[in-house]
């Protein structure tokens, strides 16, 4: 990330974390500390998700799974795609709203990078796409809900 951020001319270091924890010292937030990035953390608060009608759907989003028939635990990663379609609209929005042309890292989960990737090409941003861990694509899979 400092790396990318070096490199990259980033301007701007924006996180899908909610400002309902904006005390926590994340890695992305170190990053922009030590580079001197203006740093933005992008997610709803539960206030806004619940204003916005996300907040039970999130909720109750299932993040493991259990077969009594096998006694097997999986992990399951689930998009679903109007609740988080929400949010990452609400991520562009905060991002736009800061005014300012330039670079900028959005740092979120892996089920994020495409969708998100769209929505800000829809808008007319250039995007470049990142993964980190870079075998990450060939590990998980997730399922995408409405």
């Amino acid at each position: 990330m400092r790396e990318i951020a070096r490199d990259d001319h980033i301007e701007l270091i924006a996180e899908e974390y909610s400002a309902d924890f904006n005390e926590l010292n994340t890695l992305a937030k170190q990053v922009a500390i030590e580079s001197g990035i203006p740093y933005t953390t992008v997610d709803m608060t539960t206030a806004e998700r619940q204003a916005a009608g996300i907040y039970e759907r999130l909720c109750i989003r299932p993040a493991v799974t259990f077969n009594p028939n096998t006694g097997e635990l999986r992990e399951r990663h689930l998009y679903l795609r109007h609740a988080d379609g929400v949010r990452e609209e609400f991520w562009l929005d905060k991002i736009e709203a800061r005014g300012k042309d330039g670079r900028v890292l959005i740092v979120c989960g892996y089920l994020h990078l495409d969708p998100l990737t769209k929505r800000a090409e829809i808008r007319g941003h250039r995007v470049k796409k990142r993964v980190y861990p870079i075998d990450l694509p060939t590990r998980v899979s997730f399922e995408v809900l409405d």
